[in-house]
């Protein structure tokens, strides 16, 4: 339920983003994601049922999408799982390839590189 929101600009190229849901549960996936299946925990990250992702506001005017564990077109460039849109430029901001799934305190935390 809900949806993500930017949470912070650490740098020009760390976003922060948070979700508070309960979209993640303890389920066994047909496909391994990386970065959205953890084999200890087994727990795995739900994709969006459009296969869209999410669109929310961005810094300075843009606009972000995200593919929580799932791949979106991001322009010309290769899939991506997080895009910046300004001003109908698209830069990708994250890839699946190097993410990494973390876990804390009832938090989980998925970062893509």
């Amino acid at each position: 339920t809900g949806e993500p929101k930017l949470s912070s600009l650490v740098t020009n190229r760390l976003y922060s983003f948070i979700w508070e849901t309960k979209e993640a549960c303890r389920i066994e996936p047909k496909n391994d994601e990386s970065g959205c299946h953890d084999k200890d925990t087994r727990i795995y990250l739900l994709k969006t049922p459009d296969k869209k992702g999410y669109t929310i506001p961005g810094p300075d005017g843009g606009s972000i999408t995200l593919g929580i564990c799932q791949n979106i077109t991001c322009g010309n460039e290769k899939a991506s799982t997080a895009c910046f849109i300004k001003n109908g430029v698209a830069v990708s901001i994250g890839r699946s390839a190097k993410s990494t799934l973390e876990h804390g305190s009832n938090v989980n935390t998925l970062t893509y590189r």
